[in-house]
C-alpha cells in the first residue's frame, strides 16, 4: 500500500450536548491505529469560500484521483551498494533514475512535554511540525478563562467591533504571524509567542480528538492529541460584532494569522456538535490561542546566498544550485507555501480547475518568468522553479534517503560528488476539490510533492495539460521500502516549490 497512515474524520452528531464533532485522526504507529479504526467516518460537505460566516462549513477534502497514482512497488529492498552499482544512465525514464533506497528511521530524543516561555505555559502535543500550544488564551490566566476578544490584525481589545474601525478590513494584508504591530500574541507575550497559522491550527485538529464539555463551569473544546494523549482546553467565548457578544458561553471562535481574501481571515469555530476551520470577517472580535515554533529545526549547511535566500552547491554537472528551504519556509524542514502550477502566489481559494488560470493553456515554458514562475516572483532574479531535467540531474547524482529530521519525514538528498546535502520535507499537497482552509495538506509528513516548471506534452482526457512533479516518498510499513518518482499531474493541484539557481 502506498500510504501507511490512515486518516479519518470522526463525527458524533447524535444530539448529545457534551459530545462534539471529533477532529481528523491520523494513524502514526500501531497505538494510534487502534484508536482510529474504531472511529465512525463521516464526510462533511460545505460551501465555497467567499462568505465569512462564523458557522460556515468547509467542504471535505477529496482524495487524489487514481489515475495519478504510481504503481505499487514489489521489488525487494536493495542495499546501498546495489543502488550505486545499478544506477541508471537513461535520463528519459525518470522513475528508473530515482532508485529505491533504504535508511533507518531512528526516533529523535524526546522533547519536554510541558514548559513555560516568558512566563506563559505551553504543551507539546507531539505534532509533526513540533509546534507548541499555549495552555491559556491571550488575556486569560487559567485554561478555562475566555481571555480577550481581538479583531484580526489588532493588538488591543475595544468597546465596539465594526468594519469602519477595523485596521485591516479590506486591506492588502495576508499574513500577520510574529508581527508585533498586528499579531496580538507577539505584541503581548513576546519571547517567540505568536498567532498560529491556518495550517498549524489544521494540524492540531488533524492529530487530535475534540470533545465538547464543561470545564470550570464553562463549555469548551478539550483537544486531546492522538499521538501522545496530552490536551489543551479551548474555552467558549463567542465572538464580538459591534458592541454585543454572540454565543459567549456555548461557542468558540479562534483566529489564525492567515488572511482569507481582503475582508476575511481564517478561524476555528466550534459549537455543541461541530468544529471546523472557516473564514470570518476581520472586524469580528475573536479569541486568540498563541503558539511557539519548535526549538529544534534542522540547519542545512549553505554554500552561499542570493537575494537573502541560502543555497547549496551539490557539485552538479549543470552547475545548478539548490535552495535550502521551500518558498515561504523559514527552515529546511518547514513546508512553506503551496502553489498551483504557473501561479506566482500562494493559494487562498479552493483548489479547483476553474481557479487555475493556466489549466488548459498550451504554455511551453514558464522558467524564470515572474508572471508564472513562483520562485522568480517570490525570490527575485536568479531563482526559478526547477525543470524536469534539473530534477532528474538531482536524482542521477545524489543518494536519496528517507529520514526523520526535527520530527519531519522527508528526503535527505546527498551529493555523490561533494557530499553536500539538502532536505525535502514530506509536505504533502492540496488535491482537487480541497479548500485551502478546510484541512491540513493531504499526505503531510507522508509524501513529497514538488513542482517542476516543465510541461508534460500530452492533453489528458481533453481536460488539462499536465506538469511534472516530484511524485512521492512511499513508505511501506512491512518492508520499509521507499521510492521517489516523477510524473505528470493536473495543474490545479497545490504543491510546494524548492527553488534553484541555474548557472
Amino acid at each position: 500500500m502506498r500510504k501507511f497512515l490512515v486518516v479519518a474524520l470522526a463525527m458524533l452528531l447524535a444530539g448529545a450536548a457534551d459530545v462534539s464533532a471529533q477532529g481528523l485522526l491520523k494513524r502514526l504507529g500501531k497505538a494510534v491505529k487502534k484508536e482510529v479504526v474504531n472511529q465512525v467516518t463521516t464526510a462533511v460537505n460545505g460551501s465555497e469560500s467567499g462568505s465569512h460566516s462564523q458557522a460556515e462549513q468547509p467542504q471535505q477534502q477529496a482524495e487524489e484521483s487514481s489515475w495519478g497514482e504510481a504503481p505499487a512497488e514489489q521489488a525487494e529492498q536493495p542495499t546501498k551498494q546495489a543502488v550505486a552499482q545499478n544506477k541508471s544512465s537513461n535520463a528519459k525514464d525518470v522513475n528508473n533514475d530515482l532508485q529505491p533506497v533504504t535508511s533507518p528511521m531512528t526516533p529523535e530524543p524526546k522533547r519536554p512535554e510541558t514548559g513555560t516561555t516568558g512566563g506563559h505555559a505551553w504543551v507539546d502535543m507531539g505534532l509533526p511540525s513540533g509546534t507548541l500550544w499555549a495552555t491559556c488564551n491571550i488575556g486569560a490566566t487559567s485554561p478555562e478563562q475566555p481571555g480577550g476578544h481581538y479583531a484580526w490584525g489588532e493588538v488591543a481589545t475595544k468597546s465596539s467591533y465594526t468594519e469602519s474601525n477595523s485596521k485591516t478590513h479590506d486591506q492588502d494584508v495576508w499574513e500577520i504571524s510574529n508581527d508585533k504591530s498586528s499579531d496580538v500574541a507577539a505584541a503581548k507575550w513576546g519571547n517567540g509567542w505568536r498567532m498560529p497559522t491556518n495550517v498549524e491550527f489544521a494540524e492540531l485538529l488533524r492529530y487530535s480528538i475534540a470533545k465538547y464539555e464543561k470545564v470550570g463551569g464553562r463549555y469548551a473544546h478539550v483537544i486531546t492529541s492522538v499521538i501522545n494523549g496530552r490536551s489543551i482546553v479551548l474555552p467558549a467565548a463567542g465572538f464580538k460584532d459591534g458592541t454585543s457578544t454572540s454565543n459567549a458561553t456555548t461557542c468558540g471562535n479562534y483566529w489564525t494569522s492567515t488572511a482569507d481574501g481582503f475582508t476575511g481571515a481564517f478561524s476555528y469555530h466550534y459549537g455543541a456538535a461541530l468544529g471546523e476551520m472557516g473564514g470570518a470577517s476581520r472586524y469580528y472580535g475573536n479569541s486568540v490561542r498563541a503558539v511557539l515554533s519548535k526549538p529544534d529545526h534542522i540547519d542545512c549547511p549553505a554554500s552561499g546566498e542570493t537575494n537573502g535566500h541560502a543555497w547549496v552547491d551539490l557539485g552538479l554537472p549543470s552547475g545548478t544550485k539548490w535552495a535550502t528551504c521551500n518558498i515561504g519556509a523559514e527552515y529546511p524542514d518547514a513546508n512553506g507555501l503551496y502553489f498551483q502550477w504557473g501561479e506566482p502566489k500562494d493559494i487562498f481559494t479552493p483548489v479547483r480547475k476553474r481557479n487555475n488560470l493556466h489549466l488548459n493553456r498550451d504554455i511551453k515554458d514558464i522558467t524564470a518568468n515572474p508572471a508564472y514562475d513562483a520562485a522568480t516572483a517570490q525570490w527575485g532574479d536568479g531563482w526559478q522553479i526547477p525543470t524536469k531535467a534539473q530534477m532528474v540531474e538531482l536524482a542521477n547524482n545524489c543518494d536519496w534517503e528517507v529520514v526523520m529530521m526535527s520530527g519531519r519525514y522527508g528526503f535527505r538528498i546527498t551529493s555523490r560528488i561533494n557530499g553536500n546535502w539538502i532536505f525535502l520535507p514530506a509536505a504533502g499537497n492540496y488535491t482537487a476539490g480541497t479548500l485551502r482552509w478546510d484541512d491540513f495538506p493531504n499526505a503531510d509528513n507522508e509524501d513529497c510533492f514538488y513542482w517542476t516548471s516543465s510541461v508534460q506534452p500530452y492533453l489528458d482526457w481533453g481536460v488539462a495539460y499536465d506538469s511534472y512533479s516530484l511524485r512521492e516518498m512511499q513508505i511501506n510499513e512491512s518492508t520499509g521500502f521507499k521510492r521517489p518518482s516523477i510524473f505528470g499531474v493536473e495543474r490545479n493541484y497545490a504543491r510546494p516549490i524548492r527553488p534553484v539557481m541555474a548557472k
